[in-house]
């Protein structure tokens, strides 16, 4: 008795619909990767917008009053804001306990749009009757891919601070990342 084998047209018809099984299951896979790859990208550009705009809230809520500059032609933002205090080698604290302040930085946020680059520099503040020196810009790159960026005075309302006799400064920032689009608000108090 003769046993019957598998023909070579069998073994054809089963390796073509095993190599459709095989295209299908890589290119759902290769699918799934781009798309864990595309999420990954988008919460890392969520990310760095995210720090980004707290960075530059938190140069704007420490600015001294009245320092607050805004070109719009030039996509600038300007502040004075106080150098952040470094480690007293004596170890001596100021009234409210904290390490004294040691001057005063001019930090300058612009936008680049052919770059598509937010930038942050600083420069440290010559104080009258202090020595003088040449002191350098410290700027970088904050945010890379920025397609939009503005920064509006919102509102100037004296009345606000009529109690007070002061004026109450509010600004609103919009940065714009690729799909993402973030705004905020804050207030400058004297």
């Amino acid at each position: 008795m003769r046993t019957r084998g598998v023909t070579l047209l069998e073994m054809l018809a089963a390796l073509a619909l095993l190599s459709l099984v095989i295209g299908a299951a890589s290119s759902w896979l290769v699918g799934m990767a781009r798309t864990e790859r595309s999420m990954r990208e988008h919460a890392s550009e969520r990310a760095w917008l995210g720090r980004a705009a707290d960075l530059l809230r938190s140069d704007l809520a420490g600015a001294w009053l009245g320092s607050i500059e805004i070109d719009e032609s030039r996509r600038v933002v300007r502040a004075v804001v106080p150098e952040p205090p470094a480690p007293a080698i004596d170890g001596s604290l100021d009234e409210r306990g904290e390490t004294p302040a040691t001057g005063w930085i001019a930090i300058e946020w612009s936008y680049d749009p052919i770059a598509d680059t937010l930038r942050r520099s600083e420069v440290p503040v010559a104080i009258i009757g202090s020595r003088s020196g040449s002191a350098s810009a410290r700027t970088r790159d904050v945010l890379v891919g920025v397609t939009g960026w503005s920064v509006d005075r919102v509102d100037a309302d004296p009345s606000h601070g009529a109690a007070t006799g002061s004026e109450i400064e509010s600004y609103e920032i919009t940065i714009t990342l690729a799909n993402e689009t973030r705004t905020f608000h804050w207030s400058v108090t004297p």
